[in-house]
Parts: C-alpha cells; sequence; structure tokens
C-alpha cells in the first residue's frame, strides 16, 4: 500500500475485508434475495412515479447548474420544515434556518462527526447498533473514534439500565467523548424509545457536556405490534421541550433521509436538524458539493407532493402487512423472534446452535448458500449471550418474499437437521 496515505492505507486495511457480499459482488437477483440491507420496497412504485414525473415534466436546464443554496436548496428546505412540522411534534417550529441538506444519513453522521469531534476523540453508541454503518461512517473520513457502551443485557437498552450503561461507558472510554449517537426508532432492534428514555439521555449528555445526535430514519415507519403488551410510539428529540428539561437545545442534533422511510435510498438525500448555526455551517461546509441537483429536484418534488400523506400512511400499512407475513411465518416454523413496532426489519433466532460467533457466520454463509444474505447478531454488538441471531428485511416485494420464506423455510430445516452432537 505504498501509493496510499496512512489514513487511505488504514481505511483499506480495516474495511475492505469487511465489506458485505452485496457490495463487492455482482448479485443475480434470480439467484440471491437480499434481505441484509434495509431497503424499503413498500412504496418504491409511488415513489417511482413521482420520480418519474419530476424528471420528465419538471426538470430544467437549471438541475444541471452548481446547487443553490448553501445550507440546500430552499424550496426543498421549505419542504422538509414542512415534514418535521407536520409528523415530528416538535416543541419549537423547525425552520429553514435549523436544517442543512447531506448525501444521506450516511453524509450526516460524517458531517456531524466532524463538526464536533477532532481526530482521536470519541462518539458513544449504545449497544446493540449497525457496527458496518457507524463504525464506517462515523471514522472513515474523520478519524473519529466509535466507542460501543456495551449492555449487559437486553432489558438495559430501553430501561432504567441505560443511563448507568453510559456513565460506564464514558468513565471507560479509551478517547475523550464528545456525543452520543443514537438510534430512534432502533436499529436492529425495530422498538422506540420513551420519551423519558430520551430525557434521561439529554440530561445525561448535559451533565458531560456531550453533543446528542438522534439518529431518526426510521421515524415514519411504524408498523405496530400486536405481540408486544406496551408497543411504544416514536417520539423524536425535537418534540421534548429541552431547556425546560435543563439541556441545551443548541446540542441535541437529528438525523432523517429520504432512504428508508420513502424507500428512496439511492437518492443519497438527507438532512440534519440542529438549532445551532454553527454546527450547521459546519456541516454545510463538508456536505454541500455532496448532493446532487437532480436528488435535489426528486426530494423537492417527493416532499411536496400532493400525494405524500397518503404515501406515508400506505408506507406503514403495508410494513405492517410485511411483518405480520414474516412473524407468522416464524411462527409457523418455530422460529425464535424479537417483537418491534417499527422499521423494516425484525430480528430473529436463525442459528439457534450457536454457541460462538464464528458459529454464527458460519450460519450466515449457509443462509448464503441457500440464496438468502443476513446481517448477523455480531454485526450490531449485541450482548455476548445473544448468539444466533440474525437481523431479517422484510420490505421486500411481496412476491420475493414468498420466494425468500420458501428458501428459508426449506435451509433452517437442514441446519436444523444438523444439530451438533452433545
Amino acid at each position: 500500500m505504498e501509493a496510499l496515505s496512512k489514513r487511505g492505507a488504514q481505511n483499506v486495511g480495516t474495511y475492505i475485508g469487511h465489506l458485505p457480499i452485496s457490495l463487492t459482488e455482482v448479485i443475480d437477483d434470480s439467484n440471491w434475495i437480499d434481505l441484509s440491507f434495509a431497503e424499503n420496497y413498500s412504496i418504491r412504485k409511488d415513489v417511482l412515479d413521482i420520480f418519474r414525473e419530476a424528471a420528465s415534466k419538471n426538470a430544467t436546464d437549471k438541475d444541471f447548474n452548481w446547487p443553490h443554496g448553501f445550507w440546500g436548496e430552499a424550496r426543498l428546505l421549505t419542504a422538509l420544515s414542512s415534514l418535521f412540522n407536520t409528523y415530528f411534534a416538535p416543541f419549537e417550529v423547525v425552520g429553514n434556518k435549523n436544517i442543512v441538506l447531506t448525501s444521506g444519513a450516511a453524509g450526516s453522521l460524517d458531517g456531524l462527526a466532524w463538526s464536533v469531534c477532532d481526530a482521536g476523540e470519541g462518539v458513544l453508541i449504545p449497544c446493540p447498533y449497525h457496527a458496518g454503518a457507524y463504525e464506517v461512517f462515523l471514522s472513515m473520513h474523520t478519524g473519529v473514534v466509535p466507542i460501543p457502551a456495551g449492555v449487559g443485557s437486553m432489558d438495559d437498552i430501553f430501561g432504567a439500565g441505560m443511563i448507568p450503561t453510559l456513565e460506564e461507558a464514558l468513565r471507560n472510554a479509551s478517547a475523550p467523548v464528545k456525543a452520543v449517537v443514537v438510534t430512534n426508532p432502533h436499529n436492529p432492534l425495530g422498538r422506540c424509545y420513551s420519551k423519558e428514555n430520551l430525557i434521561l439521555m439529554m440530561q445525561f449528555c448535559q451533565r458531560h457536556n456531550l453533543h446528542l445526535i438522534s439518529d431518526e430514519v426510521f421515524a415514519l415507519s411504524e408498523h405496530g405490534c400486536s405481540d408486544l403488551s406496551k408497543p411504544r410510539k416514536f417520539t423524536s428529540v425535537l418534540a421534548i421541550d429541552a431547556a425546560a428539561n435543563g439541556c441545551d437545545p443548541t446540542k441535541i442534533h437529528v438525523i432523517w433521509s429520504v432512504s428508508k422511510d420513502l424507500g428512496a435510498t439511492g437518492a443519497r438525500l438527507g438532512c440534519v436538524v440542529t438549532r445551532s448555526k454553527e454546527i450547521r455551517d459546519s456541516i454545510a461546509l463538508v456536505a454541500h458539493t455532496n448532493v446532487s441537483n437532480l436528488s435535489i429536484l426528486f426530494g423537492r418534488e417527493l416532499l411536496s407532493s400532493s400525494r405524500l400523506h397518503d404515501i406515508i400512511q400506505h408506507n406503514s400499512s403495508q410494513l405492517a402487512i410485511a411483518y405480520g407475513r414474516m412473524t407468522a411465518f416464524f411462527e409457523a416454523n418455530s422460529i425464535e423472534y424479537l417483537p418491534c413496532e417499527a422499521t423494516t426489519f425484525v430480528l430473529a433466532r436463525l442459528a439457534p446452535y450457536a454457541q460462538t460467533r464464528t458459529d454464527e457466520r458460519a450460519a450466515v454463509a449457509f443462509y448464503q448458500q441457500a440464496g438468502i444474505l443476513f446481517f448477523s447478531a455480531g454485526d450490531y454488538h449485541m450482548p455476548p449471550d445473544f448468539k444466533g441471531w440474525m437481523r431479517v428485511s422484510f420490505a421486500v416485494e411481496p412476491e420475493r418474499l414468498d420466494i425468500a420464506m420458501d428458501r428459508l423455510k426449506a435451509a433452517h430445516q437442514i441446519y436444523k437437521d444438523r444439530k451438533p452432537s452433545t
């Protein structure tokens, strides 16, 4: 790697060998069904119609110009403000001056990490979380150190144990900590934090002079859950009066994008909502030239469409149907799963005989040979005793979900028949 800079060589050495097969190889859709990535096909046809209309009727020669608006194109910022004020129930109205565009949620993470941390400083992330996403997007460009805050049990994640977990992680951190990142609704658990949970995290950050970054890319992807005795509705940190709870609102930031809630991952269009002018300016300096005018055109048409509300409602109803089908399949085949009320995936114990992370990875490879791609619990910093679980995305086309379940049923039976001797 003599041709590379030190940071380039470090990134290649650290990440390239761990990229998922769906990124490194040409995947034939007839042979593979990818249930690893959190794509959302539930409303993709509706969104595609708006994209086609935007391109065919509303695109002009100016859409090939340099992007207008340093923080984002004004009409798109207005549409985003309307979205947040309508669906996130903010305590204080969100205006255009509070939003900065980025190239997807990954760009938001990168911009925030760059703006609140120096290289070598750390960000606390409560486990479990998608290590492949956060540990790459937070650190690859910025040199920020992701610091997992490992939970002792799954009950600690949404309960009283979370703050002691964060306190311990902060005390033992390998680098000076500047921020906490939380996903709400949660990835990979698909649960929503309560308002009380969020206030406690905000107050933890305030005590230690940390920024709180709330990744809310699944905010509009609630589907309900009859399996939960007390399902929670999504609450955004924007909905909480930070000052009344003793917290500085300028150190609380929200990430959102069109990727998950609106099924447009490939548009690479996201944003950060912040009350800090300095943070907004800094992110704009990093992100301004990374957002395509064609993505801006599409996002503006989508978010200002008279069909938007119906699309959001349709998303929830279609996700509910797909979640119901997936969990009914698990129950019919005696597969343990964790009920959830939001997102496009569910955790299932597809490798119940796994005793180690190596066993878990072997099971992922086994299902891959059967034509189904998953991410395992080991990819999410699950508690040590939580082995054999995989994140299963269910928001694929209904006919492909049928094929996936047929393949999974056959493969899972073979897996069970290979039960190790004791």
